[in-house]
């Protein structure tokens, strides 16, 4: 609903920044996915985004599937699940080999979803919306060269903090320097 009242107010940085947040709290759900893609629609989108190879768009699908809520609760019952079957595997005596099947199986599982996890985290740290259009420096001056612009709604990662500047990285690879009151962090 904050998305939604930005977007109307015709803050659209501030919009397509709620509307990431949303779609991390519900990652399914679909009126959150639809007007989040419509406000990315209404933004210039200045820069070429690299192409991704199969792995890279599997990632970024599964990535955004699970919130870091249900990713906690998935490992919990898959670690209370790992300790209760081996219990249960010792107490009814089952087979070595049926007992390191079972097992086996359900640590793979723990271990793919522990991984995806990290990953989440990791992609999702220091990310940042550009609330307004704004250019990016060589060094963190205002008198400093423009190396390239950001677009309103630009998803970047924040690399570096310095005296009211931060040091980004835009999705193709291109850095450069920012005054903080440009970006907000998701």
């Amino acid at each position: 609903n904050l998305a939604n009242s930005y977007y109307k107010q015709g803050e659209l940085g501030k919009a397509i920044l709620n509307y990431e947040r949303a779609q991390r709290l519900l990652p399914r759900d679909g009126d959150v996915n639809f007007n989040y893609r419509y406000a990315l629609s209404q933004v210039k989108d200045g820069q070429e985004e690299k192409p991704l190879n199969f792995l890279q768009r599997f990632l970024k699908i599964q990535r955004r599937f699970y919130s870091v809520d249900e990713l906690v609760k998935i490992l919990t019952i898959l670690f209370i699940l790992l300790g209760g079957v081996h219990i249960l595997s010792l107490y009814l005596k089952w087979t070595l080999r049926l007992r390191r099947l079972v097992i086996s199986g359900l640590v793979t599982l723990l271990l793919i979803y522990a991984i995806g996890f990290v990953y989440k985290i990791q992609k999702e740290m220091n990310l940042a919306i550009s609330l307004n259009e704004s250019e990016v420096k060589f060094e963190p001056r205002i008198e400093a060269t423009t190396y390239f612009r950001l677009s309103i709604g630009e998803q970047i990662k924040i690399l570096k903090q310095e005296q009211g500047w931060l040091k980004i990285r835009r999705n193709d690879g291109k850095m450069g320097w920012v005054e903080k009151k440009m970006l907000e962090k998701i």
